[in-house]
């Protein structure tokens, strides 16, 4: 009786282990279904009415990181305001910004429609009415001609070609990767993914740079060439990295 009881026991014993080992299985598989789908991110839904200013103003500072580079910095808010029964709101304002390749102080006037997005962007040179950058429902309204000559570092550099990945500039003289660099993250948007340099439109590029605003290959055709990694943090700070 005792073995029969002994043998009871540890056939039951047995089969909660394959019981609970199926079960463990099986609820670990559901539990990374649920959490695949408890980990998709359903944006909220905002309405224009229920926005605080702060959250207005931090759209209109994710609209110009988006257009223009996280360099870009708002240097200060000068109005705001809700119109049209709380369907819209106007912020104006200060930036400092790389703007169709000139970089500068711009005074800016922005129209937020009903669910917080920036629909209508107006910038002027501070000083001006020009009008130099015009937005308004995704499309541009200003000539949207950018500037093709500058002076960086003792370093006359001239745009030859402008493609949506990639610019091609002819400079006055070799630049060294520090010049190369500098200009890069001061006087462009950094918006293209390649960067050509080149002293003449007859040569193969001696320096590129590969990248966006946040990392990327800078290659020096010199001898049998260098590769350096570069990093850039959100001040504009570069690091520069040989790879070995």
């Amino acid at each position: 009786m005792i073995d029969m009881k002994k043998f009871y026991l540890t056939s039951l014993a047995a089969l909660l282990l394959v019981s609970c080992g199926n079960t463990q299985h099986k609820s670990s598989n559901e539990e990374v279904e649920d959490s695949v789908s408890l980990n998709i991110e359903v944006p909220e839904s905002k309405s224009i009415a229920t926005m605080s200013e702060d959250e207005c103003k931090e759209a209109v500072t994710d609209f110009f990181a988006s257009h223009f580079g996280k360099l870009s910095k708002i240097k200060k808010w000068t109005d705001f305001g809700k119109w049209e029964n709380n369907k819209a709101a106007a912020i104006s304002g200060e930036v400092s910004a790389v703007v169709r390749a000139e970089k500068g102080t711009y005074t800016f006037d922005a129209l937020l429609d009903e669910w917080g997005k920036v629909t209508s962007m107006q910038m002027n040179h501070k000083g001006t009415m020009d009008c130099y950058y015009n937005y308004a429902n995704g499309v541009r309204l200003d000539d949207n001609v950018i500037k093709s000559t500058f002076k960086s570092g003792g370093v006359t550099l001239r745009t030859i070609a402008l493609r949506e990945a990639g610019i091609r500039y002819v400079t006055s003289r070799k630049m060294n990767k520090n010049q190369i660099m500098d200009f890069i993250v001061n006087q462009t948007d950094m918006k293209r993914s390649n960067y050509y340099f080149q002293l003449s439109e007859n040569e193969l590029e001696y320096a590129q740079y590969g990248g966006d605003e946040d990392s990327g290959l800078l290659t020096t055709y010199d001898g049998n060439g260098h590769f350096y990694n570069i990093t850039i943090d959100n001040d504009g700070k570069v690091t520069i990295v040989e790879k070995k």
